[in-house]
Formats: structure tokens, sequence, C-alpha cells
């Protein structure tokens, strides 16, 4: 038996919160990892990604915050600049 989904009768709101759930679960497995290892090589890595779904997720404040953390780390890390500018 196969069950098939009609992508028409799916609603933009439901499509925005399953969205919104991965991106929360991205969030947390980022901050796991920075907890368990958080003088790690990639920690910057981490800490930018935070800053990126916490932006996606319009939480301006804490995307500010973790692009500062993710700069401070890495003075490389441009992007986490030009993200805390647009948030």
């Amino acid at each position: 038996m196969s069950i098939t989904i009609n992508a028409q009768l799916v609603s933009t709101e439901t499509g925005a919160q399953v969205w919104a759930d991965r991106l929360e679960g991205e969030r947390k497995l980022g901050q796991t990892a920075l907890r368990l290892s958080p003088h790690d090589d990639q920690a910057s890595s981490w800490q930018l990604r935070l800053c990126y779904l916490h932006n996606l997720l319009a939480q301006w404040e804490q995307g500010i915050e973790w692009c500062e953390k993710a700069v401070v780390n890495n003075h490389d890390q441009w992007y986490g600049q030009a993200l805390a500018a647009l948030a």
C-alpha cells in the first residue's frame, strides 16, 4: 500500500510550521554541540550556524548575540558580521 500526498491540500501555514520546527531542531542540535564541546575547532562554525538559524526564526536579539560570538572566535567569519548587520 502506498500513501500519496496531494501537495495542493497542504496549506502554507502547515508548511511554515514544518519549516519552523526543523529550524528549531537544528538550533537545539547546535546548542547541544557547543555545550558538549565549547572549545572545539569548529565551535565558531556552530556559533555562526546558530546566528543564521536565529535570524531565520526572526529571533533577532539571539541572532545578533550568536553572530557576535562567531566573529569574536574567528575573525575570518565575515558572514557573521553581515548577518549581525542585517538583523
